[in-house]
C-alpha cells in the first residue's frame, strides 16, 4: 500500500470517528427539550445516558474479540450501518422506554468501531508513523462531540430535537457506501494470528491481563473516563441552567472549549510525546502522568462563582492537558501487545472506561437532588489526579519491561 493511500484511509476513518461521537453526543444538547417532551426526571436523564454507556461497556469485549478474528474493514462497515439506523430510530421514539432502547442499540452497534479502527491502523501503518495515525481518528472523535452538540442545539432551537437524528443517520448510511468502496483493498486484512487458530477467548484474556502495563493503562483510563464522562454529558445542561443560554449557545459553550482543546491535545500529543520520549518509549507514560497532574486543578474553578469566560478558559486548560495525556493510551496498548490481541484489549479497555463513565453519569443525575453540578464538576479533579498517579506507577515499575520490539520500516 502506498503512503498516500495509507493516509487517505486514515482520513476516512477520522471522518467516521467524527460521526461516531456526533451521534452519541446529540442527545446531550437537547436534554431540556427531551425532558419536557417525554416528561423525564433528572434521574431518568442520567439513566438514559447510562443505558448507552452500560450497553457499550458490556458488549465491547466481545466486539473487540471479533475484530481480532474477522476482517476489520467488515466490522467497521457494519458497525457504521447499524449505529446509523439506531440514530435514526431515536428520532421516532414516543416515550422514555423507547428512547432508552434506542440508546442501548446505539451502544451495542458503536462498540465495535474504535477497537477495529485502532487495530486496523496499527496493522497498516508502520511503527514510525503509528502514533500519529492512531491519534488523528481519536482527535476526530473529540471533534465529533462539538459537531453533534452544535447541530443538535441549532436543530432544537429551530426545528425541534428529532430532525438532527434523522440527518446524522442518513449521513452515516451514505458514508457506509463510501467506506465499502474505499476500503476494498484492505477488506481481506485481519490480525495475523487469527486465521486457522482455535478460538480461545479465556486464553487471550489471560494473555492480555498478565501484561502489567496494560492493566495500569486500564485502571488509569477508567479513572479518567469516570470524571470526563460526567463533564461531557452534563456540561451543556449546566450552561443552559446556570447561565440561561439558548440550546445552541449552551451546546457551543459546553463543547467548544472542552472538545476543541482536547482535539488539539490529541493531535499535538502524539508528536510531543514522541519528542519527550525520544528513544525511551516508556517515557510516554511519564508524559501522560505530568499532563494529568497539570489538568486536574483546573476543574477546581467550578467551586467558585466566576464569569463564563473565566470558567471557559479553565475548561479549555483542563481539556487541553487531558487530551495531551490521553492520546497515547491506545499507542501504549499497541506497543505492549501483539497484533492478534490488540482489538480484544482495546475492546476491554472501552468496556471498563464506558462502564466507569456510566457510573459517573448516573451518580451525577442521582446526586443532583443533594449537590449542584458545579460542585460535582470540581470533584472530578480527584479521579484525574488518581489517573496521573497510576500512570506514574506504570512508568516506574512496568512499561520498560513490557514493550515489544517491532521492525521500524514499512
Amino acid at each position: 500500500m502506498s503512503t498516500a493511500h495509507r493516509w487517505y484511509v486514515t482520513a476516512l476513518l477520522t471522518a467516521l470517528a467524527i460521526l461516531n461521537y456526533a451521534d452519541r453526543a446529540v442527545i446531550s444538547a437537547v436534554l431540556p427539550l427531551i425532558r419536557h417532551d417525554l416528561g423525564l426526571s433528572d434521574i431518568m436523564l442520567g439513566a438514559m445516558s447510562s443505558a448507552f454507556l452500560w450497553t457499550y461497556a458490556l458488549a465491547s469485549p466481545a466486539s473487540g474479540y471479533l475484530a481480532d478474528r474477522l476482517p476489520r474493514v467488515r466490522v467497521i462497515t457494519w458497525s457504521l450501518i447499524l449505529w446509523s439506523l439506531a440514530t435514526m430510530l431515536a428520532g421516532v421514539v414516543a416515550n422514555a422506554q423507547q428512547l432508552i432502547l434506542a440508546r442501548m442499540l446505539l451502544g451495542l452497534s458503536q462498540c465495535a468501531f474504535l477497537p477495529a479502527v485502532v487495530a486496523l491502523t496499527a496493522d497498516f501503518q508502520p511503527p514510525a508513523r503509528r502514533a500519529l495515525a492512531i491519534v488523528i481518528p481519536l482527535a476526530g472523535a473529540n471533534l465529533g462531540f462539538v459537531v453533534g452538540s452544535v447541530l443538535a442545539g441549532y436543530s432544537g432551537d429551530h426545528f425541534g430535537w428529532r430532525p438532527v437524528f434523522y440527518f446524522l443517520g442518513a449521513v452515516g448510511l451514505g458514508l457506509a457506501v463510501v467506506c465499502k468502496l474505499s476500503l476494498r483493498r484492505l477488506a481481506t486484512g485481519r490480525a495475523p494470528a487469527a486465521a486457522g487458530k482455535k478460538l480461545s477467548p479465556l486464553r487471550d484474556l489471560r494473555a492480555i491481563l498478565t501484561v502489567p502495563s496494560y492493566v495500569m493503562v486500564l485502571l488509569e483510563s477508567s479513572s479518567i473516563a469516570f470524571g470526563s464522562w460526567v463533564l461531557l454529558f452534563w456540561l451543556s445542561f449546566f450552561f443552559s441552567e446556570r447561565y440561561h443560554l439558548s440550546l445552541t449557545s449552551a451546546a457551543f459553550a459546553g463543547t467548544l472549549a472542552l472538545q476543541l482543546a482536547a482535539t488539539t491535545g490529541y493531535l499535538a500529543g502524539g508528536a510531543v510525546s514522541n519528542r519527550f520520549a525520544g528513544a525511551r518509549r516508556e517515557r510516554r507514560m511519564l508524559f501522560q502522568s505530568i499532563c494529568y497532574f497539570i489538568a486536574a486543578p483546573f476543574l477546581l474553578i467550578f467551586a467558585f462563582d466566576v464569569s463564563l469566560p473565566v470558567l471557559s478558559a479553565c475548561i479549555l486548560g483542563f481539556s487541553l492537558f487531558r487530551g495531551l495525556g490521553s492520546c497515547t493510551d491506545q499507542v501504549i496498548v499497541c506497543e505492549v501487545l501483539p497484533s492478534n490481541l490488540r482489538a480484544t484489549a482495546l475492546g476491554l479497555q472501552n468496556s471498563v472506561n464506558t462502564g466507569a463513565g456510566a457510573l459517573g453519569v448516573f451518580l451525577a443525575g442521582y446526586l443532583l437532588k443533594h449537590f449542584s453540578l458545579a460542585h460535582m464538576f470540581a470533584c472530578i479533579s480527584l479521579p484525574i489526579a488518581l489517573g496521573a498517579t497510576l500512570n506514574y506507577i506504570g512508568y516506574k515499575r512496568f512499561l520498560r519491561h513490557d514493550l515489544i520490539e517491532e521492525p521500524q520500516a514499512g
